[in-house]
């Protein structure tokens, strides 16, 4: 099999579901998405990793799903154009976007619960002054 097949294969399925995600509400903000769904249900991300300027309103990230850890960072709602292809990850449920060594994308992770640092207070004498 010629090396060009796989590659002219891998095209196609990908311009096939990208054209099956056209089906969803573009959008050009985060408000888009929250007057169409309600607040805190979806984001208005890119369409792909490729495709830079058209937009769509795609499902808050859930645990185990694939994020962006720059995501952690933007506010909700996202007055500007985000430039990530994946919403952030469920915030409400206290879910953030841990960095997973696995990943092939540059700032790759995956939604996981967010579980606060134990309370670490120190006093005087273990910060040593006195």
């Amino acid at each position: 099999m010629s090396p060009l097949v796989p590659g002219l294969l891998f095209c196609v399925l990908g311009v096939h579901s990208s054209l099956a995600q056209l089906s969803m509400l573009e959008c050009e903000t985060d408000q888009d998405c929250i007057d169409e769904y309600g607040f805190g249900n979806y984001c208005c991300a890119r369409v792909n990793s490729i495709i830079r300027n058209l937009h769509q309103c795609k499902p808050i990230g859930e645990e185990g799903e694939l994020c962006h850890v720059g995501s952690n960072y933007l506010p909700y709602p996202f007055r500007g154009s985000r430039r990530f292809w994946r919403c952030q990850c469920n915030f409400p449920q206290s879910f953030w976007c841990a960095p997973d060594a696995d990943s092939s994308l540059p700032g790759g992770g995956r939604c996981e619960r967010w579980v606060p640092p134990a309370n670490t207070t120190s006093s005087a004498e273990d910060a040593g002054s006195g």
